[in-house]
C-alpha cells in the first residue's frame, strides 16, 4: 500500500482519440485530458543512450504511481503531462491485483 506522503507529485492523464485523418489516410493525434490533478509518486526507472542502425536514441523510462482508477485502460492510447514533459504510458499494473493503486510504465516524449 502506498502511503499518502508518496505521492507528492501532480500529473494529468491525457487520451489519444484522432477525429482527423491525413490526405494519406494516417490519423492526427488528438489529445484529450482524461483525469487531471492526480496525486502521483514519481520514480526514474533507467536512462540510456545507445545506437541502432547507425542512428542514436535516447530512451528515459519512469513509473508514476496512482490510486486506482476506472477511468483509464490499457485498451487507448494514453500519456501523462508531468509539469513540462509527456510520457507515453507503455503498461498498466493493477499493483498486487487489489483496486488500490496502478503503476504506470512511461517512457519520456523526446521531442
Amino acid at each position: 500500500m502506498i502511503g499518502a506522503g508518496e505521492l507528492n507529485r501532480v500529473i494529468s492523464i491525457q487520451s489519444n482519440s484522432p477525429s482527423t485523418f491525413t490526405a494519406e489516410g494516417e490519423p492526427v493525434a488528438s489529445w484529450s485530458t482524461v483525469l487531471t490533478d492526480i496525486w502521483a509518486k514519481y520514480e526514474p526507472l533507467s536512462g540510456r543512450e545507445f545506437f541502432l542502425a547507425a542512428q542514436r536514441y535516447a530512451e528515459n523510462m519512469v513509473r508514476f504511481v496512482i490510486r486506482y482508477t476506472t477511468s483509464i485502460t490499457m485498451t487507448e492510447t494514453l500519456r501523462v503531462k508531468y509539469g513540462s514533459d509527456y510520457y507515453d504510458v507503455k503498461y498498466i499494473k493493477d499493483i498486487a491485483d487489489e483496486r488500490t493503486n496502478y503503476e504506470l510504465l512511461c517512457e519520456k516524449i523526446i521531442a
